[in-house]
């Protein structure tokens, strides 16, 4: 039978002359202190700066509270309990406030190993060639595929305990990683793991969701391949290059391959081959996107591969209303999109793979879209939602996308749109 705990991390109250606020602080640094000293809470557990604040801040008031009480207590006593009083307070509150603030330096740095990335840069010299994955660069697919599967591959390398190289160059942009070998600083000598992996290899499920307890660490090594990193939410680099001083947000529409046809001599519509799993969201998800972003008093940005696109149709005409609020970008350099696209705010993306290349700042709120009502979510994100006609949508369009007729004036169809902010 396992022993019961007695650290005072149970919530029990302690003696006085402890208050609430300095029994929180010490139930706070208990938890911090359990966190650090227990191994198998460093992969499921993350302290973050949110926490460490509120704790350093309770400590604070439980010691102006600690010294309001003993002075209170020695108002209206006698002489004798008023010097007793005093005495208490010149002996034991800098005793607390000392305390306190060893309290605060053991949390911000015991909060810094829990951080600590697994996966560090290195030279692919340096790393075993028997304990360290290959990744082959992949000779087709889009960017955000290709991004994908390097998630895929350091995920891999983080539950196999490997080192791992990626590809210096990722071959859709004109892009050189200047980061693109990782140490596996929890490597495992014994680990098989000197492979040599194409993005075939990935084809399955297995890594289709992330653990959260690998997410952060994966993501990190991520901006550290693209030289994307936040060091505040005004100072972003995206891809190498420092960020737009000005906040801004983006509006994603997939247009090119998903839209294209011809029309013959007689004026009918004839689709070229498509993709039938591809289907657009509907114009009025992006417009109802385009209405809360608005609200935040920040230019909007809409960037279209061409304009074969029915929203990029529409916003053509909206950026004639709104000319100081909207911008629409077409045919721009697909490098040019990616470095806005990662530096924004908030983005409004469309289906596909594309947001995997871009969604890699913390702080970035993506939106998305859902045929069916969405009642709760998890993530960085909002989720956009037909309220009504969602099965009309979803057979004649999601389903199998075609491109004729009908599902072009479904797509254009003004639908009510709700959304939901989801729990982070």
């Amino acid at each position: 039978m396992d022993e019961k705990r007695h650290d005072g991390c149970d919530g029990r109250d302690h003696d006085a002359p402890f208050t609430n606020k300095t029994h929180a602080c010490f139930v706070s640094t208990c938890y911090i202190t359990r966190i650090a000293g227990d191994p198998r809470m460093n992969v499921n557990v993350r302290v973050h700066d949110s926490y460490k604040m509120a704790t350093v801040t309770t400590c604070a008031r439980g010691a102006l509270e600690f010294f309001v009480q003993i002075i209170s207590s020695s108002i209206g006593t006698g002489a004798r309990y008023r010097r007793s009083s005093i005495r208490k307070l010149f002996v034991t509150f800098p005793a607390f406030v000392t305390i306190s603030l060893l309290t605060t330096g053991f949390i911000w740095r015991t909060s810094r190993l829990v951080d600590e990335n697994w996966l560090v840069c290195s030279s692919s010299a340096a790393l075993p060639d028997n304990g360290t994955l290959h990744i082959h660069t992949p000779k087709t697919g889009r960017t955000g595929n290709h991004i994908r599967f390097y998630r895929w591959a350091l995920t891999e390398a983080l539950s196999k305990s490997c080192h791992v190289v990626l590809p210096q160059r990722i071959s859709t942009l004109e892009f050189q990683s200047s980061c693109n070998a990782f140490l596996n600083t929890r490597a495992n000598v014994d680990a098989d793991c000197g492979q040599r992996y194409t993005i075939d290899d990935y084809s399955g499920s297995r890594f289709k969701y992330l653990s959260s307890a690998l997410s952060n660490h994966v993501y990190a090594a991520l901006r550290q391949y693209t030289s994307s990193r936040e060091i505040t939410k005004k100072r972003r680099y995206a891809y190498g290059r420092p960020c737009p001083q000005r906040g801004y947000s983006m509006i994603q529409i997939r247009s090119g391959d998903t839209y294209r046809g011809t029309f013959s001599t007689g004026g009918d519509w004839q689709p070229a081959r498509t993709y039938a799993q591809y289907a657009p969201f509907p114009t009025s998800y992006y417009v109802h996107a385009f209405t809360i972003l608005l609200n935040s008093g920040r230019p909007v940005v809409v960037v279209c591969e061409d304009v074969l696109s029915l929203a990029c149709s529409f916003f053509l005409k909206l950026e004639v209303v709104f000319p100081k609020q909207l911008q629409v970008r077409l045919s721009g350099s697909l490098m040019e999109d990616l470095w806005y696209f990662t530096c924004s705010a908030h983005v409004v993306a469309s289906r596909g793979s594309f947001h995997e290349s871009f969604n890699l700042h913390a702080s970035q709120i993506l939106h998305d879209f859902s045929d069916v009502q969405v009642h709760s979510c998890i993530g960085n994100k909002i989720m956009h939602f037909m309220v009504q006609n969602a099965n009309l949508y979803a057979q004649n369009v999601t389903h199998v996308w075609k491109n004729n007729d009908l599902q072009r004036s479904l797509v254009d169809t003004a639908f009510k749109i709700d959304h939901i902010v989801c729990a982070m």
